[in-house]
């Protein structure tokens, strides 16, 4: 299944809302909720010595997507194309190994890999959906 099939069906099964700011909201609070689930995790396996279990995990981590997907749709975002832009960013910044002169110098990068043509391509994509 591909972002873009995961957004379009995923989508199916949210709660309708009284406007755009609720729906936008709505998602953001759910997203963050979710994420804090999955660093609940991390705090027990990390602080409490507890083996993580990877089926719970999961599902977490599956929720974190759904409200992530739910948050774009409702912003009209590609989820597909964010994650494009987002691989692309990191292979400008990082090529085919991460390094600390390259992540120090990742602001800068940044800049650089703003002004590319893949950069104003995979922009221009997410404005047209």
């Amino acid at each position: 299944m591909t972002f873009k099939e995961y957004q379009e069906k995923s989508y199916k099964n949210i709660q309708p809302h009284q406007d755009q700011k609720d729906e936008v909201l709505n998602w953001a609070v759910g997203l963050t909720e979710e994420v804090g689930e999955v660093m609940n995790k991390v705090k027990h396996q990390c602080w409490g010595n507890e083996t993580v279990n990877k089926q719970e995990l999961a599902k977490e981590l599956g929720d974190v997507l759904w409200y992530l997907s739910a948050f774009c749709k409702a912003n009209k975002l590609d989820l597909e194309t964010i994650a494009e832009l987002n691989y692309q960013k990191l292979e400008f910044r990082f090529g085919d190994s991460f390094t600390e002169e390259k992540s120090k110098a990742r602001h800068e990068n940044e800049m650089k890999f703003s002004e590319t043509e893949m950069y104003k391509h995979l922009i221009e994509k997410l404005e047209l959906e």
